[in-house]
Parts: C-alpha cells; structure tokens; sequence
C-alpha cells in the first residue's frame, strides 16, 4: 500500500474514532465530552471515535413516530418506548435515522472532521445513571476501494478488530455494520458503524457514520442484563433506520 494511502488511512482513524482504547473506528467529535467505557462505572472522557460493533438483538423501526420496541427492561424500561424521526432538515447531517423518543437530544456539532449530536437516555435506578448515544458522521470522503480497504483494515486490526454484525439498505445499496465481536465486551456493545455512500455517479463517496455509547452501565448486577438489551435495542434503532436527508446542508467531497 503506498505512503499516501497509508497516511490517509491513519487520518480516517484518527479522525474519525469514537470510542478511542476500546473501538478506534470512524467519526469523532474532536475530543469533547465522555469516554466509551464498558470496563464498569462511569466514564469520564469522550475521545474522538466513532464505531464499531455489533447489534445483539437487531430492532427494525421506521420513521413512524409511533413505532414501539419492546418493553421489558425493568428498571432500564424509561430507555425504551415509541421511536421518533431525528429532525436532520437543514443540518450538515446527510442522513438521517429514528431514535427512542424517551432519549433527550443534545445540540449538532461540528467541527473539522464531522458531526456529531449526543442523546442522554432517562436516569434510571437509585443512583439516576443515565447513558449516552452518539451519532457521528466523518468528513473524510474515501472512494469504493477504498472504503473497502478500511472495511479490510479494521478487521484484520491485532487488538479488537472489527467483524460484520450486522447489514443495512442504505440508498440502493446493502452496506455491512461493523462492531466488536460478541464477548470481547463486558456490557452493551460499545459501538456500531457503518460507510454511508452520498452523491452520484463519479461523485458518490462514502463516509464513516457511527453510534457509540458511553458511561459504563451504573445500575446493579440483577438489572444489568435488561439493561444491556435496552441499552443495544435503542442504538440499533439508530442504525437500522439510516435513510437518506433530502434536506441536508451537506456538500460532500
């Protein structure tokens, strides 16, 4: 591979990392905020990151604000409920995607590599933990090939390496969902992404797009594994529900 590559590659990584030690993979936010954390307690350092693996239990919602996931989560029930549409019109944002409509959402940001918006999930428990979900988009365009070498790269990395958990449409096109493998994690999965193709014909290029949660999981040992699942169920009704912004402020490569 030659240096250029090489040294684009470890821009797209490095720019696009969301959950730094533990995923590495596309979009970051510069550095603001907490930290992916599923080594136990509460994080408190966001790194730049955006990524990785895999949706246990796939949730398929649609755009219809009155879609329901199911509830059973005990103590974590507040996480789940009805799903709504995120209101990406007028935003850098080139897609957009439904999310548990309990979760509050932060503000877009932008910087030079991306977008991100965080979303805060109801405290939960005698402690009133709560979770966060970001969803990032990376700036950094990258053609089929390679995109493809990336999709190579991070699955052949020494230290968690990514596999595909999972398979989205995405305009006209099945694209793989990458995420840690199951039982490299001791909670939720920590993050799931995925390359997201924008523009047409010469122009189309594909972009990292990631859902990461943060915070550890604050609650206790019986209600971790309801936890768990609600926590996986709302970041998989991000990513399954991707679809494309028609009103976007995105200008591409």
């Amino acid at each position: 591979m030659s240096g250029d590559r090489l040294t684009r590659r470890r821009l797209l990584l490095g720019a696009t990392a969301a959950t730094a030690a533990l995923t590495g993979c596309l979009s970051g936010d510069g550095g603001s905020g907490e930290t992916a954390n599923n080594s136990g307690g509460t994080a408190t350092t966001e790194s730049q990151t955006a990524t990785p693996a895999e949706t246990s239990t796939p949730v398929t919602t649609t755009s219809d604000p009155t879609t329901t996931l199911d509830e059973s989560a005990g103590v974590c029930a507040p996480w789940e409920g009805q799903t709504t549409s995120y209101d990406a019109a007028g935003t850098p944002f080139f897609c957009t995607y439904d999310y548990v409509a309990a979760w509050t959402p932060g503000e877009s940001t932008s910087h030079s590599r991306g977008h991100f918006i965080r979303f805060t999930s109801p405290p939960v428990g005698d402690d009133d933990f709560a979770l966060t979900l970001r969803v990032s988009q990376d700036n950094v365009p990258l053609t089929a090939a390679e995109r493809d070498d990336e999709i190579e790269f991070l699955t052949n990395l020494d230290t968690e390496p990514r596999e595909v958990v999972d398979e989205v449409t995405y305009d006209g096109e099945s694209r793989p969902v990458l995420g840690l493998a199951e039982g490299t994690y001791p909670y939720y999965q920590p993050g799931l992404s995925v390359f997201l193709p924008y523009g047409s014909g010469s122009d189309r290029r594909y972009y990292g797009v990631g859902a990461v949660l943060f915070s550890g999981l604050g609650v206790s040992d019986e209600a971790r594994p309801a936890c768990i699942a609600a926590a996986e169920a709302a970041q998989s009704a991000v990513v399954q529900s991707l679809a494309p912004n028609p009103e976007t402020t995105f200008e591409g490569a």
